[in-house]
Parts: C-alpha cells; structure tokens; sequence
C-alpha cells in the first residue's frame, strides 16, 4: 500500500511542508486524509495523531477515502471471510468512530470510500481477492461493521483471540 499521513514519517513531512506553506501565506484551509486502512493497522492513536498534527495548524481535517481492507498484507485471500473478522472490523469501526468523535471539532466530514463490498475497488488491488472492508456486504445488507456505528448492541462479542 502506499504511505498514508497516518505514518509518522510521513506525516511529518507533509505536516512541514503545510506548515511552511502556510508561513509563506499559501492559502491552505484543511487537508484530507486518505483513509484506506486495515484490520491490523495503523492504530487508531497514529490516526488521531495526524489529525491532532493537522489541527495544531488551525487546519480542518477530512477523512476523504475511509475503507478497511481485512487482510494483514498483500498475499493472503480467503475464498470466505471469518465471521471473525467482520466481527473485529466491527468493533475497529466503532472505535475509529469514537475517535472521530472525540476529534469532531477538528473534523468536518468523513467519507465512506464505496457503497458496499460487491463494488469495492479492494477486491482487485493489490491482488484479485475477496475483501469485505465497507459498512455493507455485496447484496446491500448491513454488516457487523454498520451495526457497531448505529446499534452496537447487534455486534456479536469481540472474539477471544482477538487483541482489540
């Protein structure tokens, strides 16, 4: 995957180049923060970190791809998706959310990259595999990953091996 803001080098590099932009009078009112993230990774304190550097600036923040690919690397396919993964996806869902939420006053919009997982650029990149990272599955039905947002109540329990 490509570098995202999210990463601390990378992060800090853009941040310094706002900045310095933004000391030569540059006109820069916000950023967007490309959001195609995983089951495993980043944290959600080195996303909130971004957003915090960001805002630092007087900057609004914009969450303007967000999807969460389940896969740990770029090799593995499963011809079927765990219910334990969608189940993790749920509760990491729910807690990207809740930072979201704490960070709201920095935060104007979030945007869910796609629909549902029938239309979901991720199930040919980087490789032709099965891939579930949106709120709805390929039939429009509402995921764990939905239910987490709106009625997390409908979430099975977190799974045991899991270290979320």
């Amino acid at each position: 995957m490509k570098p995202k803001a999210h990463e601390p080098k990378k992060r800090d590099f853009l941040y310094n180049l706002v900045r310095d932009l933004l000391a030569q009078g540059v006109p820069i009112d916000g950023v967007g923060h490309q959001t195609h993230i995983r089951l495993e990774f980043p944290t959600i304190a080195e996303i909130e970190q971004s957003i915090e550097k960001f805002a630092s600036l007087g900057l609004d923040n914009q969450i303007t791809e967000l999807d969460m690919g389940l896969y740990s690397n770029d090799t593995d396919r499963y011809e079927t998706i765990p219910e334990a993964m969608l189940i993790r996806q749920a509760y990491r869902y729910q807690a990207l959310f809740d930072m979201f939420t704490r960070q709201q006053e920095h935060i104007s919009n979030v945007t869910i990259w796609g629909t549902d997982d029938g239309n979901t650029w991720l199930s040919t990149f980087p490789i032709a595999r099965l891939d579930k990272p949106l709120l709805f599955d390929e039939r429009l039905k509402a995921k764990y990953a939905y239910w987490a947002l709106v009625d997390p109540s409908k979430v099975p329990p977190l799974p045991a091996e899991s270290n979320e």
